[in-house]
């Protein structure tokens, strides 16, 4: 896919996880930061990742876990004390027990999904990508 005609399409408003699943199945990495890059900050729920994962999409990932990890460029005037992210993984912070019911605990609440969804992949590079963040 052509990076202007990518750039062209996605600059419409939609919601960027209407076609998550699409570019996950692909592997699609250059549409995928073409999608990050028209929606700065980009957020994206753990379970989002989960699927990537879930679909070996390794590029993907890699480019998530990275803009994650890395502060996206400021301009000059408009810098900041903090710097921002291209990408944000939104995890949900694990639910208190409720009193006097379930001692049932939900692991889907909890970061470490993601290192047991690169497990259960057995793709060494999935590991490593979700290690390294």
């Amino acid at each position: 896919l052509y990076a202007e005609v990518a750039a062209k399409a996605i600059s419409h408003c939609f919601q960027p996880s209407r076609v998550l699943s699409q570019i996950f199945a692909a592997d699609d990495a250059p549409l995928l930061s073409a999608l990050v890059d028209a929606y700065q900050p980009f957020a994206l729920e753990a379970s989002w990742l989960c699927e990537a994962i879930d679909k070996g999409a390794v590029r993907c990932v890699e480019l998530i876990v990275a803009g994650a990890a890395a502060a996206a460029p400021t301009s000059a005037a408009g810098s900041s004390d903090s710097p921002s992210r291209r990408v944000r993984i939104d995890c949900r912070a694990p639910l208190p027990p409720h009193p006097g019911g379930s001692s049932m605990i939900d692991f889907e609440q909890y970061p470490q999904r993601l290192l047991w969804a690169a497990a259960a992949s057995r793709s060494a590079a999935l590991c490593d990508a979700i290690l390294s963040h």
